[in-house]
C-alpha cells in the first residue's frame, strides 16, 4: 500500500550532526570541571534515546538536579551551534526531500530537545519540504505515543516510520505503524519491513511508488 505519509527520524536518517552535539556537551563539561571528554563516537550509540536515559549514562556521577541544570545549559549552547554549524546532510537528503515533499505529506519526529528540529530545517532551508514535526522535548512520552499523536492529529491513515536504530524498529512497531530501516546511520535492527543503504535508495523507492 502507498503510503499517504512519510514520517522521519532525525538524527542519523536525515543527518549526523554529532560532532557538533559533542563539543556543546565538552564545552559544559569543562565549564562545570568535569574532567570527561566525549568524542563524537561515544555519543553514536545514544543517539535516538530519550533524555534522561542519556543523562543517565554520561554523567553518572551527578545528582538528578545537576544532570537537569547541565542539561539545559549544553541544549541551550547546542541550539546556538546548529544554526551555526549545523550538521552533515547525508547524501540525497536534500535532493529527495524536495521530490517526496512533491508526492506524500513528510514530517518529523525525533526524541530530541525542544527546538532541535526547528533549528535544523531553519539551518537546512528545508521547512517548505515538511507539513509537521514534533519532538520529545515538546512532547515528552514515548515515540510510539508520538506517532499516535502525529497520526491522529493530520488525519493519516496509513503513514510510515523512517529511522536507523533497534529502538526507532520497536517504537513503530508498539505504535503500528511500518517501519523503514535506514541502514546507512547509527544504529542496527533485524526488525523492519524494508531496508534502504543510502537515502538516495530510499527516496528513488518511493518515488516509483
Amino acid at each position: 500500500m502507498k503510503p499517504d505519509a512519510i514520517i522521519f527520524d532525525l538524527d542519523g536518517t536525515l543527518w549526523d550532526a554529532v560532532p557538533t552535539y559533542a563539543k556543546a556537551w565538552n564545552i559544559v563539561l569543562q565549564n562545570h570541571k568535569i574532567d570527561k571528554y566525549l568524542h563524537p563516537n561515544q555519543l553514536h550509540p545514544l543517539m535516538g534515546l530519550q533524555a534522561e536515559i542519556f543523562l543517565d549514562r554520561i554523567l553518572t556521577e551527578q545528582t538528578d538536579s545537576e544532570r537537569l541544570t547541565m542539561y539545559n545549559e549544553i541544549v541551550e549552547l547546542q541550539d546556538e551551534l546548529i544554526l551555526k554549524e549545523g550538521g552533515k546532510l547525508y547524501d540525497g537528503v536534500e535532493e529527495g526531500l524536495r521530490k517526496l515533499c512533491l508526492k506524500y505529506q513528510l514530517m518529523i519526529l525525533s526524541n530530541c530537545p525542544a527546538y532541535t528540529i526547528h533549528h535544523f530545517l531553519e539551518w537546512s532551508g528545508l521547512e517548505e519540504c515538511f507539513t509537521d514535526h514534533l519532538s520529545y522535548g515538546l512532547s515528552p512520552v514515548s515515540k510510539a505515543e508520538n506517532l499516535k499523536i502525529l497520526t491522529r492529529k493530520n488525519n493519516l491513515s496509513s503513514p510510515v516510520y523512517v529511522g536507523d536504530t533497534d529502538s526507532d524498529s520497536q517504537q513503530a512497531i508498539k505504535a503500528e505503524v511500518p517501519f523503514m530501516f535506514a541502514d546507512y546511520g547509527f544504529g542496527t535492527t533485524k526488525k523492519y519491513q524494508l531496508r534502504f543503504e543510502s537515502f538516495n535508495h530510499l527516496s528513488e523507492f518511493f518515488l516509483e511508488l
